[in-house]
């Protein structure tokens, strides 16, 4: 019987070991709730989820990350009113809250998904 995912991952590799899987254990992973992909995506579009899954992989252990509009928009290859655009409608659809830590500063915290 499997009781976690871990175990599953363990035994595919067991039984696969020239396949190099993937593994949650080396930290370099970052997890984005499934309901974002079911119930959010038609929403907030595809610029929307990547900006989702770059703050998540970015996020500290408070779920916080601070990038700049230019920042991100340099990583998505768009243009910064794109950025800020998905940004407002992350946050209209209560998924992000933006928070001014100064004047040039701003936190994005993630929120429970809806």
């Amino acid at each position: 019987m499997i009781d976690s995912d871990l175990d599953l991952i363990e035994i595919t590799m067991n039984n696969s070991p020239n396949i190099p899987v993937r593994s949650i254990r080396d930290g370099e992973w970052f997890w984005v709730n499934r309901s974002l992909l079911h119930k959010q995506l038609g929403k907030i579009r595809p610029i929307g989820l990547a900006l989702y899954c770059l703050f998540a992989a970015s996020a500290n252990r408070r779920q916080c990350c601070y990038p700049s509009h230019q920042y991100l928009a340099n990583l998505l290859r768009c243009h910064r009113v794109t950025v800020h655009r998905a940004l407002r409608n992350l946050e209209k659809n209560g998924l992000i809250q933006s928070v001014k830590s100064s004047r040039r500063q701003t936190l994005y915290y993630l929120l429970k998904t809806p």
